[in-house]
């Protein structure tokens, strides 16, 4: 039935046993042509007529099992084929059977013309449609091959037809077409050629195909021309070599999906094809002229007219690049914008906002000492559970435009992500009326959703003077300020909320931090009570099981602790190194058995590591050490560390990568586009593998602007080698854009939820062997799950581990 998926292992036999009946064809046409010449012209004409018949007979077997316009393109080929099969035993049935030659015109023509305009037609439609942008240029080239190979033909076969002639104008004018349907042949398929990115090696086949059938043509036309053809020539033998190679191309099977890399070598040859046959075609004439040939009027102007066609494309060449240029940095700015900017409100966003409290830190004078305000609403998780999302992001965007009005010129306010924000105020200010005015504007109803709605906020605040401690400020002290202000909105909460606090010292993390949970965590550690969950990683061009990301997991007392809690508590009491340690084996130990279960190791996992492990010299030795007690190939992982790992002692880092490379273990980027600079990491560190943030994914269906951004990310991390995982991936729309796009990898909720080992270890099985994939038991199946599961997502943001944050 139409649709069904075809073995290629049958091609293999099929090619070897047409090449033995080629060969023997030609082999036995050979022999008989001295002792028995017309048992060399039977053999001759029933093989060509077989072949053909083969060559229809493959490609109406690949349309029979092809769709849309593929099986439309096949089909023609067929056609074609089938009509060169008929011409050719009219041919036969005079010459094996009435024992004369063809006479010319005769029905066979109508089959041998037919061909041409059929196989046209297929080769155009082989390949998909190319982008309209890129039109243009492939008709310009399939015109400049056109009128190279119309020069090439003029003195050779087009010439010695022309100058042949015949004996009426009927058998003049099918004498010329059939070097003029070549030359349309070749045209269109370096047409296809130019635009093909799927189905390589099928074109190629078919490519191969016409080329063989067009030199057979064109050395038929001149040697009938010169009264110098017979019957079994060896020109014959480039007709069976075609159609033997369009039937075996007719059967290949290439899936749908399966698009090969637009590599630099490939698209410069492809590129410089059209130029090559042009300057080949000038060189021609140039000979003639030279050698004392007499250059005609047409040879004149097809010169001209190939000139012409090679400078206006270049005209249009160096517009498309400045265009190009203008694009890219129109889409620079935009990446600059949407990564320094929040994208519900339009706020600056925390890298943004700590650029410029390390600006204000720099340049501060005794009496203008700037202060920043943390900003937390009270109760807003409710208005989310209660009115939804979209609601809950309409009332965040009003409150926005609320405190940016209780603000004055020159302070700068940010969203950090859900329903915190920050201020930082320079100048004059008076924090605790600066932080009253913010809790006052906030005072006055919102209209959400046709509600009168109440807000409320907690403000806590800190000054610089409390955060230097009396030394040189520097770029570090402003998360060391920010901190110290949250501190103070979370005593605010403590005491009732809707208030502002100022900072003091008395205010140390020992007064905020859940003393409790930290010894439990210590205990918990020290004990090796911490789990693993995995998330699978897809290849979305083939749908597989690529790898996947080990999650670090904790219950307390029989309830989740969120990795938001526990890895920054485990950061704070210098256990992050301890936790990353105890991840990296039981990652290591579950893929020892997966590679047993699987009997291959092609299964990659990651592991995420704290940002100031990069730096640690011990690191290589460790993660090695574990590699080898489970016997995991360095190969099978990759470490992921956010920007803020890469921002360290630069030559401590470089030494650690270069160690690790050693052992052949993988580095990649999470969070991409979130982190301050993060364009310069990608020349500064070699990274394997960038993690595109959910941020930049969530909307890429919806929002034209945001896909013409990643569309431009995804081109640069591909021009530059990088592997991309797309993060947070929950709609099937979201899959078919990114795959669009050239993304390599996603995860997230639609194509798998974290599970333990144990649980997991049915799906690698499934399609981690090398199978088609079945959708995975933790897929979500509808909206009401995805929606649960990313109001829990966002209540709780995960971290595998120290500094990092997943799907």
């Amino acid at each position: 039935m139409p649709g069904k998926a075809r073995l290629a292992g049958p091609v293999w036999w099929t090619a070897a046993g047409a090449s033995a009946v080629l060969v023997a064809t030609v082999l036995a046409m050979l022999a008989l042509k001295d002792v028995y010449p017309r048992g060399s012209v039977i053999v001759d004409d029933l093989g060509e007529t077989g072949a053909a018949a083969w060559g229809a007979l493959g490609c109406a077997w690949g349309a029979w099992f092809s769709r849309g316009r593929h099986r439309v393109a096949l089909a023609f080929l067929a056609a074609a084929a089938a009509s060169w099969a008929c011409g050719q035993a009219v041919w036969s049935l005079y010459e094996v059977v009435l024992n004369r030659a063809s006479p010319f015109p005769s029905m066979a023509d109508v089959g041998y013309l037919l061909f041409l305009p059929l196989a046209v037609v297929g080769v155009w439609l082989l390949p998909s449609p190319a982008p309209l942008h890129l039109r243009r240029r492939q008709m310009l080239d399939a015109a400049m091959v056109a009128v190279a190979v119309t020069l090439l033909s003029s003195s050779t076969t087009l010439g010695a037809v022309i100058h042949a002639g015949a004996d009426s104008p009927l058998a003049f004018g099918i004498s010329i077409a059939y070097p003029i349907g070549d030359i349309l042949l070749i045209s269109a398929t370096v047409l296809a050629l130019g635009s093909s990115t799927t189905r390589r090696l099928q074109l190629g086949m078919v490519t191969g195909a016409m080329i063989s059938m067009t030199l057979a043509d064109s050395a038929f036309a001149y040697l009938t021309a010169t009264s110098d053809y017979g019957t079994g020539s060896l020109v014959d033998v480039g007709w069976c070599v075609a159609f033997c190679t369009l039937g075996l191309a007719g059967i290949t099977a290439e899936p749908e999906t399966s698009e090969a890399p637009d590599t630099p070598a490939r698209r410069l040859t492809t590129d410089l094809l059209p130029y090559a046959l042009a300057a080949l075609a000038g060189a021609g004439v140039l000979y003639q002229y030279f050698s004392d040939a007499e250059v005609n009027t047409a040879s004149v102007l097809l010169a001209t007219a190939q000139i012409s066609l090679v400078l206006f494309r270049q005209y249009l060449a160096l517009v498309d690049n400045m265009k190009l240029n203008e694009a890219v940095a129109e889409r620079e700015e935009q990446l600059r914008h949407l990564a320094f900017h929040d994208d519900l409100t339009g706020l600056a966003n925390r890298p943004l906002f700590v650029e410029r409290v390390t600006e204000a830190l720099a340049r501060h004078a005794a009496d203008e000492a700037p202060s920043v305000a943390f900003i937390d609403l009270d109760g807003f998780k409710w208005v989310n559970d209660t009115l939804g999302h979209a609601h809950g992001d309409e009332l965040l965007v009003s409150v926005a435009r609320r405190l940016q009005g209780a603000l004055q010129p020159g302070d700068t306010l940010a969203r950090l992500g859900g329903d915190e924000f920050a201020v930082l105020f320079t100048g004059f200010h008076e924090p605790e009326i600066s932080a009253a005015q913010l809790v006052d504007a906030l005072r006055t109803p919102f209209h959400v959703a046709g509600q009168r709605m109440r807000v409320s906020a907690s403000v806590g605040v800190a000054r610089l003077e409390e955060a230097h401690d009396g030394e040189r400020p520097g770029a570090a002290e402003a998360g060391t300020l920010l901190q110290r202000a949250d501190i103070a909105m979370f005593m605010v909460k403590r005491a009732g909320k809707n208030n502002f606090q100022q900072y003091s010292p008395g205010m140390g993390l020992e007064a905020v931090d859940d003393l409790t949970l930290q010894h439990a965590l210590t205990r918990a550690i020290d004990a090796g009570e911490i789990s693993v969950a995995y998330q699978p990683v897809m290849d979305l061009a083939s749908g597989r099981l690529h790898g996947l990301e080990a999650l670090a997991r904790w219950q307390y007392e029989g309830m989740d602790v969120a990795p938001d809690v526990f890895v920054p508590t485990a950061e704070r009491i210098g256990r992050a190194g301890q936790l990353t340690a105890l991840v990296l084996d039981q990652a290591c130990s579950q893929m020892a058995v997966w590679n047993g279960l699987l009997g291959h190791r092609n299964l990659t996992v990651a592991v995420n590591i704290s940002p100031a492990e990069l730096a640690d010299p011990t690191l290589p030795a460790r993660v090695g050490a574990t590699l080898h007690r489970h016997g995991v190939d360095g190969r099978q992982l990759t470490l992921e560390v956010t920007e803020a790992g890469l921002l360290g002692d630069r030559k401590s880092i470089h030494d650690v990568l270069a160690t690790l490379r050693g052992l052949n273990v993988s580095l990649a980027l999470d969070d991409f586009g979130t982190g301050y600079n993060t364009l310069a990491q990608l020349l500064t560190v070699q990274l394997d593998t960038v993690k595109i943030d959910r941020l930049f994914v969530q909307d890429i269906d919806r929002d034209p602007q945001r896909r013409a951004f990643l569309e431009a990310m995804f081109s640069l991390l591909s021009r530059l080698g990088v592997v991309t995982v797309a993060e947070g991936v929950e709609r099937p729309e979201q899959i078919e854009v990114l795959r669009s796009m050239g993304c390599t990898m996603a995860q997230g909720f639609l194509l798998g939820r974290p599970y333990s080992g144990e649980d997991m270890t049915p799906l690698v099985v499934d399609i981690g062997a090398q199978t088609p994939p079945r959708p995975a038991p933790q897929r979500l199946d509808d909206g009401a799950d995805a929606e649960r599961d990313r109001n829990a997502d966002a209540d709780s943001r995960e971290r595998a581990l120290p500094g990092q944050r997943t799907t």
